[in-house]
């Protein structure tokens, strides 16, 4: 099962930051940017039977940037 991506808006002002450690716009859209880019990691490499990839093959939803690993139940 993959992870989805965060479907968060970006910040465009430092609305509401103060002393109490609120992020800026800046540290916020960076953190936005640096999840997803793990989810992304995470995601290309998947662990599957032979079952599940050949449906995946099946229905062509193999997906180009992944690795799939087959493994034995």
């Amino acid at each position: 099962m993959a992870i989805e991506k965060l479907t968060i808006g970006t910040k465009t002002a430092n609305q509401g930051v103060n002393a109490s450690g609120k992020l800026t716009a800046a540290e916020f859209n960076k953190l936005v940017e640096k999840v997803n880019e793990m989810i992304a990691s995470v995601n290309s490499t998947v662990y599957i039977t032979q079952e599940e990839y050949d449906a995946l093959l099946e229905n062509n939803q193999i997906i180009d940037t992944v690795e799939y690993n087959i493994f034995e139940e």
